[in-house]
């Protein structure tokens, strides 16, 4: 699934519920533009329940205006990704900033 959001998603980890339900999905490629609010919630979800079929993520945060809100979601990465990738789901996270 492809998934292009051009406004701030007001609450990543509501799409938890609809990629369970989304039996078939193998590789999620979501595009939205900061902030990307329950980001770690939504990665947290995936440890604890990770869709069955969900092999591939990639998730792109376009926009990220300062260091400390870069730093934020580089932390979450550095946290949740490896985790997810020990129990077999490939999550790439890429954040584009215009504050340097």
């Amino acid at each position: 699934m492809y998934l292009i959001w051009m406004r701030p998603m007001p609450d990543l980890s509501t799409l938890h519920p609809f990629l369970q339900a989304c039996s078939k999905l193998i590789c999620l490629q979501l595009f939205t533009i900061y902030p990307a609010n329950g980001i770690d919630v939504l990665l947290k979800s995936w440890i604890e329940n990770r869709p069955a079929s969900l092999q591939e993520v990639l998730i792109s945060i376009s926009n990220v205006r300062n260091e400390d809100d870069y730093l934020s979601l580089t932390t979450v990465a550095d946290e949740y990704v490896p985790l997810l990738q020990v129990l077999g789901l490939n999550v790439f996270l890429i954040i584009d900033s215009n504050w340097r």
